[in-house]
């Protein structure tokens, strides 16, 4: 095969085009980690293509879904569609091997089962761990250099890694999942609306805050319809001190989230705009119905379908989406995780970049990879890339933002690295 088919339909939810740190970390932590996934579960790798699963097309990470039907395919289901691709537009000729198949209910069970223990046991407490030195850093009065220092001890630093790789089985068997619910009870999707999750809890947390304000009178939700974003003007009000507390304790929480790419060391973060969450919070005050009430209302169907089954196909099937709620209540837990790494060594990174390049723009360290990066931070800022590579990189990213950008679904050629479009964009009818 000469050219790879890409799908950037997935990874640029949370990164778009961006430097070389963010970009080379989101490419070796979905190589690595989704690699050793597959490696768990297959045992013997030898008939797997020497392919990654994942490229970089102009400082954008892509999908290789070549690598997906030919190696994922060979160990669990796998859906194209999952992944942004039509039906038709490549064949899943994989088929997991008799060997293979009879071994994989064990092998799979003792991977998950290490990815289970990490979200039960070390995840909540390393969340809140990362959480204390983000928002330490983020009020630093004094020199910050040893809290940025912290952020690479080598224990906290393998923990936040290993984040990494819980996420992709998790989210890999949710995939897998999901590719059987399409196939044999697609109707039952929809059960898991609604669930309160790390990022379902975002919206939730909004609508309390409405609440919250229309407890605290009218002028409150005045100044809210009104568009008051400035903090402080509800600050000074003492009526809105349930209100501003509100939005304080929401700040902590979802704070590092992104409003976009939050993946990106270079992200805004929610706590950078808290004007945006009184917004959001405003937003709300036309609403009629709480999310939750929404979201039991696309639930009905599916619940009406679950009932039509014969009772060993309906405990069947509510055993596997109490597990899939599970699955997917993990899974936003550890992308959030992920995105509170990256608030917090984007921040170093700028932090870093002002101790030691106190004459260069502040994203200068984001130009380096994350090998380099790394080699900085551990020879406490001695071991520097070349002025000259720096620049290079520089113009090449500016470069980058100036072309159009590939489309999300391309066909690659890894030789020559040029692209074109997988699918023809629609076109609007021409009127006569």
């Amino acid at each position: 095969m000469s050219e790879w088919l890409l799908s950037g339909h997935n990874t640029q939810e949370s990164i778009d085009i961006t430097r070389p740190i963010t970009v080379t970390m989101a490419e070796r932590g979905l190589n690595n980690q989704i690699s050793w996934f597959l490696s768990q579960l297959a045992g013997d790798t030898s008939d797997f293509a020497p392919l990654n699963p994942s490229e970089v097309v102009q400082g954008r990470l892509y999908l290789n879904i070549h690598y997906y039907t030919r190696n994922m395919a060979s160990v669990m289901p796998f859906d194209p569609e999952s992944v942004g691709v039509p039906a038709g537009l490549v064949d899943v000729t994989a088929r997991v091997p008799p060997g293979r198949l009879v071994r994989l209910p064990w092998r799979f069970y003792r991977t998950y089962r290490w990815a289970a223990h990490f979200c039960r046991q070390v995840l909540p407490a390393l969340d809140q761990k990362l959480k204390r030195l983000y928002w330490r850093l983020r009020e630093a009065q004094d020199d910050p250099l040893p809290l940025v220092w912290a952020l690479f001890e080598p224990d906290l630093y393998t923990q936040v890694w290993e984040t990494n790789r819980a996420h992709i089985i998790v989210a890999l068997t949710i995939t897998a999942l999901d590719s059987i619910l399409r196939q044999r009870a697609p109707a039952l999707l929809n059960l898991f609306a609604g669930q309160a999750t790390a990022t379902s809890l975002i919206g939730q947390q909004a609508w309390e805050l409405r609440r919250t304000a229309e407890r605290c009178g009218l002028r409150v939700c005045q100044m809210l319809a009104d568009g008051v974003t400035d903090l402080n003007a509800y600050k000074a009000l003492p009526q809105a001190a349930p209100f501003v507390a509100g939005v304080q304790a929401f700040l902590r929480q979802h704070g590092h989230r992104g409003f976009c790419y939050e993946a990106d060391l270079e992200a805004e973060r929610v706590a950078d705009h808290p004007e945006q969450l009184l917004l959001a919070v405003a937003g709300q005050l036309d609403e009629h119905e709480p999310p939750e009430q929404r979201a039991a209302t696309a639930r009905q169907t599916a619940l009406q379908a679950l009932a039509r089954m014969n009772p060993a196909a309906r405990l069947f099937w509510r055993r596997i989406l109490k597990w899939g709620q599970q699955l997917i209540a993990w899974r936003e837990e550890a992308k959030s995780n992920v995105v509170l790494r990256q608030a917090a060594y984007g921040l170093a990174a700028r932090y870093l970049a002002r101790h030691f390049y106190p004459h260069q723009p502040q994203d200068t360290l984001m130009f380096y990879t994350l090998d380099e990066f790394l080699a900085f931070v551990r020879s406490r800022g001695k071991e520097r890339v070349d002025q000259a590579r720096l620049d290079q990189r520089r113009a090449q990213f500016d470069l980058y933002r100036q072309q159009p950008p590939p489309p999300e679904l391309i066909w690659y050629d890894p030789q020559t690295r040029r692209w074109r479009p997988a699918v023809e964009e629609a076109r609007p009818a021409r009127a006569d």
